[in-house]
């Protein structure tokens, strides 16, 4: 092989490696509004479930009281259930964090769902 096209080659090569590792990653998605919404049978606690990153921290704010709670998806099953300290119409955030990746917030309102949708107990 000629020496020009040796070096042409190895160029090349050097330029597709750079180009792989400086192409950005994409960030965090926030999870989905909950699929799941329900009273606990413990006075003033709701339940929450839905889906997250597989292996997440799961972190829903009641956006009303202040009050954080979470969990971390440790079966890597991306999904999430957390008990939080609610009452029926507070607005809530949930976010989730993968490593040193943290997602931006999803809000959602607590009240009961019904096959997944909002049972209409809070005004729009």
């Amino acid at each position: 092989m000629p020496p020009w096209l040796t070096a042409l080659v190895g160029a090349t090569a050097v330029v597709g490696l750079a180009v792989g590792c400086v192409s950005p990653t994409l960030p965090l998605p926030p999870p989905e509004e909950p699929d799941a919404l329900a009273e606990s049978a413990e006075p003033g606690m709701w339940d929450v479930r839905g889906e997250c990153a597989p292996g997440a921290l799961v972190l829903i704010k009641n956006l009303d009281t202040g009050v954080i709670a979470g969990t971390e998806d440790k079966d890597g099953d991306g999904r999430y259930l957390i008990r939080i300290e609610a009452t029926v119409c507070d607005g809530a955030e949930v976010t989730q964090l993968l490593g040193n990746d943290v997602s931006g917030g999803t809000f959602f309102v607590v009240e009961p769902l019904i096959n997944g949708m909002p049972d209409g107990s809070c005004p729009r």
